[in-house]
């Protein structure tokens, strides 16, 4: 929660005093790595914390899923992330998270990817958890990438912001969709200018931001005989 508020050192602090008392605490290390993995970006700590975590129980789920999680990030490794998430749900089949981390490999990765298969994992984590924002937003860029659905994407990616109006890569999927499919620059627009206020130092914004900016639209102008007319300190040419 500390993680969600912001307070990242907080919560840094509070596990590594954790970690002081009960250095086995499998609770301690798996959300230390996740902080570290997500918030700090420091990789090698986040996977050797993972690793002693699984040393201690082999079948912790949140240590399986998000250290396959990771294997993907650090590594590129889909094959050895597909086996992490495989058992984790052989533990808890009904683990929303390992549902769509596994959906998200299945739909993206250049050697394992199954959008057929990543679908049903995207809709059985949503049976579990109909507002789970990123299987919402995951499957609404299925639907958008995948399938050209992109009413449907649409509404996943509303559904999400329904929920979290902060989620970052939601707003980034609307604003694509709205200039490259459904022609509305202008909501394309709207939700870079969030995306940017939520995370302006995001490098695809630094990249691409620019490309959404609205044309300026021309001033038409008036024919000669409408400009004579407007000018004339008597009226003529203006209908009676």
């Amino acid at each position: 929660k500390l993680v969600e508020a912001g307070r990242v050192e907080e919560a840094e602090v509070f596990l590594l005093g954790a970690l002081q008392q009960d250095p086995r605490c499998l609770e301690a290390l798996c959300a230390l790595a996740m902080l570290l993995h997500s918030t700090r970006h420091d990789l090698e700590q986040a996977e050797g914390l993972y690793q002693r975590a699984l040393q201690e129980d082999a079948r912790h789920v949140q240590s399986l899923c998000h250290y396959g999680l990771l294997l993907r990030d650090k590594y590129g490794e889909d094959q050895g992330a597909e086996v992490l998430f495989k058992r984790a749900l052989d533990v808890d089949p009904h683990h929303v998270e390992t549902l769509c981390n596994y959906a998200l490999l299945l739909a993206n990765s250049s050697t394992r990817r199954d959008p057929d298969a990543a679908a049903s994992m995207f809709q059985a984590a949503l049976r579990i958890s109909s507002t789970h924002v990123r299987s919402l937003c995951g499957y609404g860029m299925l639907l958008q990438n995948h399938r050209g659905e992109y009413v449907a994407a649409k509404g996943m990616f509303q559904r999400a912001l329904q929920v979290d109006d902060s989620h970052v890569p939601t707003h980034l999927n609307l604003a694509v969709l709205f200039k490259d499919h459904l022609d509305d620059p202008p909501a394309a627009y709207y939700h870079i200018q969030q995306a940017l206020r939520l995370d302006p130092t995001n490098p695809w914004l630094a990249s691409n931001a620019a490309a959404f900016a609205p044309t300026p639209t021309p001033t038409p102008t008036p024919p000669a005989s409408q400009a004579s007319a407007a000018r004339s300190p008597d009226g003529a040419g203006h209908p009676p």
